[in-house]
């Protein structure tokens, strides 16, 4: 069972948006909404329009083991930051004793300093899976726009606590075969670019950076930057060509997917990396 708690504000969609691209980019869904508002009129109206979305794309989703009773509200009197954090825990040890398995705290809505409590209550709670996403938008125009309606390449739902620990991983040691390359040759080693951003992914899996944010890290390092929707699409391909296969896996109460060569890929990688060698002769 998977519990969704979010705060809502002055945008719906800053709280349906990120349920929604969470579903669209998971196996899993929600079991169990909490939505923590203030008795602000306009914010009671904002909570009506988030419930009703919510429950029609949780409905399509989870099907018949969804109902209305499962969206829950949690008023408090105002914003005030001692009083959401004492709230925020509070909802946190009730889920627990009720053996949810995961929660999710949403920071894509509310105020800095209730993302700045999400992250903390994210890092420190180490008796239950908990994971804070953040729904980032390149152009605020699609800020009050159904996430469907929204451009793939403008939107992103990001794992702030993986992605926290990971950029923060010391990447100096990275092996040096593709850092050694001139980046005006490279076209020499690749096809085109989806190719060289292929080879770098199944570097990356080899030298163990095998999730998809530590992937990121891994390219990035390199200076080349893959977004969230693109390594989606790459890491489909180099799954159905048999050259990677993934499994889901638990660190640290984290539940994430984790992605390994195949005996093919391996072979696929040392091959490549040879013919790399060869034309690495040619260029010098």
């Amino acid at each position: 069972m998977i519990t969704w708690i979010t705060t809502v504000g002055w945008s719906p969609f800053a709280v349906i948006n990120p349920i929604w691209a969470y579903c669209k980019e998971n196996d899993e869904y929600p079991n169990k909404i909490i939505l923590i508002f203030t008795p602000l009129e306009r914010i009671k109206k904002n909570l009506n329009i988030c419930k009703r979305y919510i429950y029609e794309i949780l409905k399509k989703y989870n099907g018949k083991n969804f109902n209305k009773d499962f969206i829950i509200h949690e008023e408090i009197e105002n914003d005030n930051i001692e009083i959401y954090a004492d709230r925020l825990n509070r909802i946190i040890e009730r889920e627990k004793n009720l053996k949810t398995d995961k929660i999710i705290l949403d920071m894509t809505p509310g105020r800095k300093y209730m993302s700045a409590i999400n992250v903390y209550y994210g890092y420190n709670l180490r008796d239950i899976s908990i994971q804070v996403f953040y729904l980032h938008l390149e152009e605020s125009k699609y800020q009050d726009i159904p996430f469907p309606l929204t451009p793939i390449i403008k939107s992103e739902l990001i794992d702030i606590l993986e992605s926290t620990e990971i950029f923060s991983t010391d990447t100096s040691k990275l092996p040096e075969i593709y850092s050694e390359m001139d980046k005006e040759k490279r076209s020499h080693y690749f096809k085109d670019d989806e190719a060289n951003k292929e080879y770098l992914i199944l570097l990356s899996i080899d030298s163990e950076f095998n999730t998809k944010t530590k992937i990121r890290k891994y390219t990035f390092a390199y200076e080349i930057i893959i977004r969230g929707h693109e390594l989606d699409k790459l890491l489909k391909s180099l799954i159905t060509r048999n050259l990677i296969h993934q499994k889901l896996t638990i660190s640290n109460n984290q539940r994430f997917k984790i992605y390994n060569l195949t005996n093919e890929g391996k072979d696929f990688l040392n091959e490549l990396q040879q013919k790399i060698a060869i034309k690495k002769q040619e260029v010098i």
